[in-house]
């Protein structure tokens, strides 16, 4: 009869052993479940923090990959990431109030009747606390652009978002962005900091 690491044992032997060995299973099992409590809250901060990362990795993403064709699918679908009374403030460069103002200025950014005509988004370095359900991010945003009346241009800005969730699901509430460097490419971000286009032009 095959044995235990290639050693041949009588049947004997192996009958007592797994009994022995599904026993010392059980043990283990039990010391487990008596001093490794597994901490509910914990996990579902932990749940609540990767939510959150995906939604502002979809929120990008939707941003940069779109059908041209079905701009207006696409906005609807956006709108899904916010909350119904949703504020995003960009501060010298304007601020939305509510759902529906949000939806016109996202139609015009998508369909390119804003200065921005091109542009590419990426986040990093999260920071996310959350309070039951509400939650507040952090987070580092880089952007290539292209702008009238600038042409090539980089965006180095913050994100500062309060989430809340909603029916089980996380929405953007309140996002606030502070620019740091809005310059054109060739110039570059010691020369000119943030273009006065960004502030003046007709991008929101």
């Amino acid at each position: 009869m095959p044995g235990i690491g290639g050693i041949e044992y009588p049947e004997s032997v192996l009958l007592g052993y797994i009994p022995r060995q599904i026993s010392m299973a059980n043990v283990i099992y039990s010391i487990f479940q008596t001093y490794c409590v597994v901490d509910e809250n914990k996990v579902q901060e932990i749940i609540d923090k990767v939510e959150i990362h995906e939604l502002m990795s979809k929120y990008e993403l939707m941003y940069d990959r779109f059908d041209e064709t079905a701009i207006e699918a696409h906005v609807d679908e956006f709108m899904t990431l916010f909350t119904d009374d949703c504020i995003v403030d960009y501060g010298d460069h304007g601020k939305i109030d509510g759902k529906d103002t949000l939806r016109e200025f996202q139609r015009k950014y998508f369909d390119k009747e804003t200065d921005f005509q091109d542009w590419f988004h990426i986040i990093a370095n999260p920071w996310i606390e959350i309070d039951g359900e509400q939650a507040r991010g952090r987070f580092n945003f880089f952007g290539p652009y292209v702008m009238n009346g600038v042409g090539a241009c980089w965006q180095f800005s913050f994100y500062d978002i309060d989430f809340e969730k909603i029916s089980g699901e996380w929405k953007i509430d309140h996002l606030r962005l502070e620019v740091k460097y809005m310059t054109p490419y060739e110039e570059g971000w010691e020369s000119v900091p943030i273009d006065e286009t960004f502030t003046t032009g007709d991008s929101l």
